[in-house]
């Protein structure tokens, strides 16, 4: 069993101390965050100031405000990043494995409301 939390961060740029404070004080396996904000100029070592986790990203790669999704994967579990067809780039969508004695499949998705039009 993981030990988990699921956020919608509305943007963990203005919020990285209190993330970090979740990261370090709760000792999570894994953590999913929707609505991460982020870019590709913000580090995710910025946000992992000690290095315990795998972080897995997919930012919003168009110009509106918000959006993406991150997973942090403590470093005690092996996990593989699952690749996702281009068809789906608009989802913001994460996929991968957690492999300890068993895999274990994890999706983190937003979808934003063009899609769906």
């Amino acid at each position: 069993m993981y030990h988990c939390s699921l956020l919608n961060a509305r943007s963990l740029v203005n919020k990285t101390h209190e993330f970090q404070q979740l990261l370090y004080c709760c000792s999570y396996d894994l953590i999913l965050v929707t609505e991460t904000w982020l870019c590709s100029e913000i580090s995710s070592g910025l946000l992992d100031l000690k290095s315990r986790y795998y972080v897995l990203r997919q930012d919003r790669t168009d110009s509106h405000h918000g959006g993406g999704v991150a997973a942090f994967v403590s470093q005690h579990l092996s996990v593989c990043q699952v690749p996702i067809d281009s068809r789906f780039v608009s989802l913001e969508l994460l996929c991968f494995d957690v492999l300890v004695s068993k895999k274990t499949e994890v999706l983190c998705c937003i979808s934003p409301t063009k899609w769906w039009r």
